[in-house]
């Protein structure tokens, strides 16, 4: 039997990519891994992943988790850096 870790080592993301996409979409993180890999499917969706990321941080930022900022702002750049924005400009 696959488990969450299993699925998150063979998907395109991070543990921690997958676990701030449950926790946004509130959802199970064997669901989340499924949930990112289709979107990265698509342009928009990447975007959309993005999003998700910044939002962790803008909300960490205005609880003033300072330790957990910094964590998120890695994470953001990993993820930016991996998987880059389809539009240009952005």
């Amino acid at each position: 039997m696959l488990t969450a870790n299993d699925l998150i080592d063979y998907s395109d993301f991070t543990e921690a990519e997958i676990e701030i996409i449950a926790e946004y979409e509130d959802e199970p993180v064997t669901f989340s891994v499924a949930h990112a890999q289709m979107l990265l499917t698509q342009c928009a969706d990447i975007e959309t992943i993005k999003d998700y990321l910044q939002n962790a941080l803008t909300n960490a930022k205005s609880k003033g988790h300072r330790q957990h900022i910094d964590e998120l702002k890695k994470i953001v750049e990993k993820y930016e850096k991996a998987h880059p924005s389809c539009h240009p400009g952005h």
